[in-house]
């Protein structure tokens, strides 16, 4: 009968499946860092997204309320909530999408 691959001979002793479970199991906690780093990369970026989108769609609001033309401030009212509400999901659905994959 021969051996599973990976696994020692006969005169295998405990030391050596010890030293592989140690080996494995600091592989899979450098994995785990390097995914938990990417995940935290993915939202701070996306952090900084919804602050510049957010406060462009305050200025835009901003705007719309200063502007003199009534055409020219409906747009950019209806533009700034469609940008603010709109670029918010957008980013979190997003962000949350590339985190999962």
């Amino acid at each position: 009968m021969s051996t599973p691959i990976g696994i020692p001979d006969r005169g295998a002793t405990a030391g050596d499946f010890a030293h592989w479970r140690h080996d494995a199991l600091s592989r899979r906690a450098a994995e785990l860092e390097a995914r938990d780093a990417h995940y935290r990369q993915l939202w701070r970026r996306a952090l900084l997204k919804l602050v510049l989108v957010e406060w462009a769609a305050v200025l835009l609001m901003l705007w719309s309320f200063h502007t003199a033309s009534p055409t020219a401030g409906t747009l950019a009212f209806w533009g700034a909530l469609g940008l603010g509400d709109g670029g918010f999901l957008f980013i979190i659905v997003r962000t949350w999408r590339a985190s999962e994959g």
